[in-house]
């Protein structure tokens, strides 16, 4: 009788580590809605640019630092895919969260003619809850 109560009493302790590990890791990934700062760099490693984006709860998104680029974001695993663009360019990128407020990840913008296809490393940075409004569409 001893034996079996010394064995509950550690599957018991068993279960109690293991539930919360397992709960952690059926919890889906989520994206902190928010102003984000991206950085741009070639396969090179050569910093290319970078841009303010809002990430919306609703799972949208919009550039609020370089001319009216927008669309749409969605949670794959740990990875954040996003898609969109504007009147003249599109633009593509998978990132995988680092931590609540550091992402990284390939990025491709293209143009539909073809004459820009850029293939691009970005590394993202969570700035603030507020976001700044999406900039103006550019002039011709």
């Amino acid at each position: 009788m001893v034996i079996i109560m010394k064995l509950i009493k550690r599957i018991s302790m068993l279960v109690a580590l293991f539930v919360p590990m397992m709960a952690s890791a059926a919890a889906s990934p989520s994206l902190d809605a928010g102003q984000w700062k991206a950085q741009f760099y070639n396969a090179d490693g050569a910093f290319m640019f970078d841009a303010g984006v809002c990430f919306q709860s609703d799972n949208t998104w919009h550039m609020t630092t370089q001319f009216y680029s927008a669309g749409h974001w969605d949670l794959v695993g740990n990875n954040i895919r996003i898609h969109g663009g504007n009147d003249n360019s599109n633009g593509a990128g998978e990132l995988v969260k680092v931590t609540s407020r550091f992402m990284a990840g390939a990025w491709q913008s293209w143009t539909d003619d073809d004459k820009i296809n850029m293939n691009l490393v970005s590394k993202w940075t969570y700035t603030k809850l507020k976001c700044d409004p999406a900039a103006p569409p550019e002039i011709d």
